[in-house]
C-alpha cells in the first residue's frame, strides 16, 4: 500500500459492499457492510481549468465549501491552494510521481494533487467544487416520503498515514449555527413553538429538518417559520424514540442531518469484513450495535473509536430517517464530522 497521503487525508472513507478486501464496488446504494472496497467516497464534484498539465487534482476535502478556488503555482515544484471558502495556504513541494496534500489557511480545506512529469510548474488552476447529489442516498420515492422510510449505509475509514492515528471520533456536524431556547422553553409533548433566546438565532437555519436538543437528547422534526421560531408537530418529537423530554430555556439546539451513525470494527485487520446487510434490502435489518447522535466532539455520545494503526480500517455505519409525511426538497446533507491526532 503507497503511503503517499498524509495529515488531514490520511483517513480514507470507502465505500463497502465488496466481496474481498479492496475488491470492486462502485455502487453507494450497495454500501452497506461486508468488505471495504476500492472506491472513495466522495462529496464533490472536481472541475479544473487552467493551470499546468502535469497536476492532478484528485479529491476535495468537504470542508473547501463550494465555488471557485485557485491552485496556484508558487515555484516550479511548489503549490499553494486558496479554498472557495477560505485563503491560501503554505505552500508546498511536490516533485514528479509525489501525490501530496495542500491545504489552505485551514488545514480541514484541502485539496490531494498527483504531480504526473518532471516539467517545471507554472501558472494558476481554477478549481471548481460542487456539491454532488446522491453520492451515498438514492432518490427518495413518493411511497417512502408519505409512509416514512429508514436506510443504511456503511463506510469503511481506513488510516492511509505511515504512522497510526489516534483519538479517531466521529459525530455529527452541525448544518447551521447553534441556538438557545428561548425562557419560555417547550412542553414535554405534542406540538410545541420554539421561540429562539436571542433574536434571529434561526436565521441561517434549514427551512425545514432535524434538530437535535443537546441537553435532553430529543431529536425533533422541526419546520421554520421566522428567524425566531420552529415549528414542531406532534409527529415530529423524538422521531428517532430516545424519549420526548420538555425543552427549558438555555438548552442548545443543533440543526444536523436526520442520521445516527455507529462504529463498528472489522472481523480482522487489516482487511477483514464487516457485517453483511448487503442481501437484506435497503434496511438491512439495521446497523450493528447502538446508534447515537453526538453533536459534537465532546457529546457524551460522541462516537470514539481511538487508535488506528496504518493501514487499518474501521467501518461507519449510518441510519437515515425520512419523517412520514415530510415534503420533497432536493437537499445536500453534509452529516458527518470527525478528527484524529497522528502518532510522532
Amino acid at each position: 500500500m503507497p503511503y503517499q497521503y498524509d495529515g488531514a487525508d490520511g483517513l480514507w472513507w470507502l465505500l463497502t459492499g465488496a466481496t474481498y478486501d479492496g475488491g470492486p464496488q462502485s455502487d453507494p446504494y450497495d454500501s452497506r457492510g461486508n468488505y471495504a472496497g476500492n472506491t472513495r467516497f466522495g462529496s464533490q464534484g472536481i472541475s479544473c481549468a487552467g493551470g499546468p498539465s502535469n497536476l492532478r487534482v484528485d479529491y476535495a476535502s468537504g470542508y473547501n465549501g463550494t465555488g471557485t478556488g485557485t491552485l496556484r503555482c508558487t515555484g516550479a515544484d511548489a503549490v499553494a491552494w486558496t479554498p472557495p471558502d477560505g485563503s491560501e495556504g503554505a505552500a508546498i513541494t511536490i516533485a514528479n510521481g509525489q501525490t501530496r496534500v495542500v491545504c489552505g489557511d485551514d488545514e480541514s480545506k484541502y485539496l490531494t494533487v498527483t504531480r504526473t512529469s518532471a516539467d517545471a510548474l507554472a501558472d494558476s488552476m481554477s478549481v471548481t467544487l460542487a456539491d454532488t447529489y446522491n453520492c451515498l442516498w438514492d432518490n427518495v420515492t413518493n411511497g417512502e416520503r408519505t409512509a416514512g422510510d429508514t436506510e443504511i449505509r456503511c463506510l469503511g475509514t481506513r488510516n492511509r498515514n505511515a504512522q497510526s492515528l489516534t483519538s479517531l471520533k466521529f459525530w455529527l456536524r452541525s448544518l447551521a449555527d447553534t441556538a438557545e431556547v428561548g425562557a419560555a422553553g417547550y412542553a414535554a409533548a405534542g406540538a410545541v413553538s420554539i421561540d429562539a433566546k436571542t433574536a434571529g438565532e434561526f436565521a441561517d437555519w434549514p427551512a425545514e429538518g432535524c434538530a437535535i436538543n443537546a441537553t435532553t437528547n430529543e431529536a425533533l422534526w422541526y419546520t421554520r417559520t421566522t428567524d425566531d421560531t420552529l415549528e414542531v408537530a406532534a409527529g415530529g418529537r423524538d422521531f428517532w424514540g430516545d424519549g420526548a423530554a420538555a425543552g427549558n430555556a438555555d438548552d442548545v439546539l443543533y440543526p444536523v442531518a436526520p442520521i445516527c451513525i455507529a462504529a463498528e470494527g472489522p472481523s480482522s485487520q487489516p482487511g477483514g469484513y464487516l457485517t453483511d446487510r448487503t442481501g437484506e434490502g435497503q434496511e438491512g435489518g439495521g446497523p450493528p450495535g447502538t446508534l447515537y447522535h453526538p453533536v459534537s466532539a465532546s457529546a457524551a455520545d460522541v462516537v470514539e473509536v481511538g487508535t488506528v494503526a496504518s493501514g487499518y480500517l474501521y467501518g461507519l455505519w449510518i441510519e437515515r430517517k425520512v419523517l412520514a409525511g415530510r415534503g420533497g426538497a432536493a437537499t445536500v446533507d453534509w452529516g458527518v464530522a470527525c478528527s484524529f491526532e497522528l502518532v510522532p
